[in-house]
């Protein structure tokens, strides 16, 4: 089958993180392909992904989530790819979904490159490697007291808000409504 970029991008996306809401695919697709004119991702994206949907039986589509036959929906992963958008501001420099406890790696490109792992908080972690200045960020329900990992990393929670936003707070017990200005303060 021919594909055309756009839906080899959106297919590459499905692919690498198993399972992504419509919305977030096409927030992920608006900067690489609608940039300059961001009102028409949704219909742009929507035809490349109609296309697509026609040519790739594998594809599948369960409650506004796409997938591939061999991946089911995944709350959790679909949380984590919220955070990534939010973070990244929808231009993740690399991303993809890893095996479990971590559910998703992602970086971002700044002044230097910046490397996160968004695990889910409070999951009982035996043996976890990350990399030296890789960034952790724990999903938090906001019940009960956060707990951090027992490694070096910087470690982030990230709170789900009424609106669908996250709000983030340090691990060492600092406030802030970015992980940005807790770099920052925290120097690197």
């Amino acid at each position: 089958m021919i594909l055309t970029m756009q839906q080899k991008y959106l297919l590459n996306v499905i692919q690498r993180l198993g399972c992504v809401r419509r919305e977030q695919l096409y927030q992920l697709f608006c900067p690489l392909f609608c940039a300059d004119s961001p009102n028409t991702a949704e219909a742009v994206a929507g035809a490349a992904l109609h296309r697509l949907r026609t040519t790739c039986q594998q594809l599948r589509e369960t409650d506004d989530i796409l997938h591939l036959t061999n991946a089911k929906p995944d709350r959790d992963l679909l949380e984590a790819i919220d955070v990534m958008i939010e973070l990244s501001q929808a231009s993740p420099l690399d991303f993809r979904r890893d095996e479990p406890p971590v559910l998703l790696r992602f970086s971002v490109q700044e002044f230097k490159v910046r490397r996160f792992a968004v695990v889910h908080g409070g999951t009982a972690l035996d043996v976890l490697h990350f990399g030296s200045h890789e960034r952790v960020i724990l999903l938090f329900d906001g019940q009960g007291q956060a707990q951090p990992l027992p490694v070096s990393n910087k470690q982030f929670f990230a709170v789900r808000q009424d609106d669908g936003s996250h709000r983030y707070f340090a691990a060492d017990g600092a406030q802030g409504g970015s992980i940005y200005a807790q770099k920052e303060n925290n120097t690197g």
